[in-house]
């Protein structure tokens, strides 16, 4: 699109006069074309959750430790520790339980907890570690599968200031572009 204005008529952007030669305004919509598809591709829309996971997950306590050590969970599903080692193991999950005494699970003993609320919790091996953040210790995050999905982030003022002053610029710059041409 190319639009021109006749010499005679005087042309205000504003309050502000614009030469005749700087009166085509392709160089500027060029520009705020391209700042708009820049900031399409630059904000995201927001990402969707995983499907949601198996009602079950299993650990397996082997070799002093615990495989995988992290692991994600849905609300209300079960978490069952295996031990497929030789020497005795026991499970502690951070203010929720233990699987009894301190190296009470022998090799293929099962242990498993429920996880109804929400949140990260440490576990840890009691014999094999003196605390949950050293030595034999794991950890499981717990999703909430119903909980609404967090708001999806509009562009605020920041961004509409930022892409005002960008068409701004460009129509700067398709001033001053034409200025050095004549």
């Amino acid at each position: 699109m190319h639009i021109t204005i006749r010499k005679s008529s005087p042309v205000y952007f504003g309050a502000y006069y614009v030469p005749r030669r700087a009166r085509s305004m392709r160089p500027g919509v060029l520009f705020a074309a391209a700042v708009m598809a820049f900031a399409a591709v630059s904000f995201p829309s927001g990402g969707q959750t995983d499907a949601a996971l198996a009602g079950e997950k299993t650990i397996d306590l082997s070799n002093a430790q615990f495989v995988p050590n992290s692991v994600t969970i849905d609300k209300g599903d079960k978490l069952i520790f295996v031990n497929k080692d030789p020497m005795c193991h026991d499970v502690e999950v951070q203010g929720l339980g233990k699987s009894g005494a301190v190296c009470g699970m022998q090799l293929n003993d099962t242990w498993s907890q429920t996880f109804e609320t929400a949140g990260t919790f440490k576990f840890r091996c009691q014999a094999h570690s003196s605390n949950f953040d050293s030595g034999m210790v794991g950890s499981v995050t717990v999703v909430d599968p119903n909980a609404p999905p967090p708001p999806q982030k509009t562009p605020g003022f920041e961004t509409i200031a930022l892409l005002g002053a960008l068409v701004l610029a460009g129509a700067v710059f398709a001033v001053a572009s034409r200025r050095r041409r004549t």
